[in-house]
């Protein structure tokens, strides 16, 4: 009977550890057989985690974007009575690269913006700008001339990342004009906040370097429009001090005001 008690107790030792045998080679043969399911599932899942990702990245977002109305007023701070100034025909646009409408150092005549100064032929500078790289809008303004003490007001709608700029006619010269650098003006913050305020401090007074200078104090409306040896853009210095031409121009901030308000 001893004997028997004993070789039953071996004989249910001997199941419990092949049992544990066959425990661990199923665990083992279940990894081996979920890693190849894990690879396949990765393959399928993977072009839908991109889908989903890419549709939060930044450049889904920005086809996204909202659009913002903004009111621009530009203002003729001259005096009537003293030093009278008028701006001429201008034209605005909307980009999203730098120097839409003209470049320090370059000639005009690549945007076609000598037509604008010289016959204020802005509709003719529109098409043109519209086949440019980078520019999303744009339209001609102040098609009457801007009178001292007078005021013009045009509406925008602007997305985030794009950026406003224009060229305003000085009317009493041959080719200058007003306009910001060729950056633009940025109206949105770091936020993609739009931004209200007074924008003058972006406005300079440009040389178109097309037409010879002529002396703006004379008022006369019959320019000659002589070819101007330069025939690059410069900025004009202006205040007390004369510009290289050697007459003197209004300084910006007596001249105009810009102000733009969002909606």
């Amino acid at each position: 009977m001893i004997r028997d008690k004993t070789h039953s107790q071996d004989r249910i030792s001997q199941n419990e550890s092949s049992q544990d045998r066959q425990d661990r080679l199923a665990k083992k043969c279940s990894y081996a057989y979920k890693l190849p399911i894990l690879k396949t599932i990765a393959k399928v899942l993977t072009p839908f985690v991109l889908c989903a990702l890419a549709q939060t990245s930044p450049a889904s977002a920005q086809v996204k974007t909202k659009t913002y109305l903004f009111l621009v007023q530009i203002k003729n701070l001259s005096d009537y009575r003293t030093e009278r100034w008028t701006f001429g025909e201008g034209v605005w646009v909307l980009h999203d690269q730098e120097h839409p409408l003209f470049k320090h150092g370059e000639p005009l005549y690549q945007n076609g913006m000598h037509s604008l100064l010289r016959q204020s032929e802005g509709k003719g500078v529109v098409k043109k700008l519209a086949t440019h790289q980078g520019i999303v809008a744009g339209a001609t303004f102040a098609k009457k001339k801007i009178k001292a003490g007078e005021k013009i007001s045009f509406a925008i709608s602007v997305s985030p990342g794009q950026r406003f700029s224009f060229v305003l006619n000085l009317h009493e010269t041959n080719d200058k004009f007003f306009a910001p650098m060729g950056d633009g003006i940025k109206l949105f913050d770091f936020f993609s906040k739009p931004i209200s305020g007074g924008f003058t401090q972006h406005i300079y007074l440009w040389d178109g370097g097309s037409s010879h200078d002529e002396d703006p104090e004379l008022k006369t409306s019959s320019k000659t429009f002589m070819p101007d040896p330069n025939n690059k853009v410069r900025m004009v210095l202006t205040g007390e001090q004369k510009a290289v031409d050697g007459f003197s121009y209004p300084h910006v901030e007596h001249a105009l005001r810009l102000s733009i308000k969002s909606f």
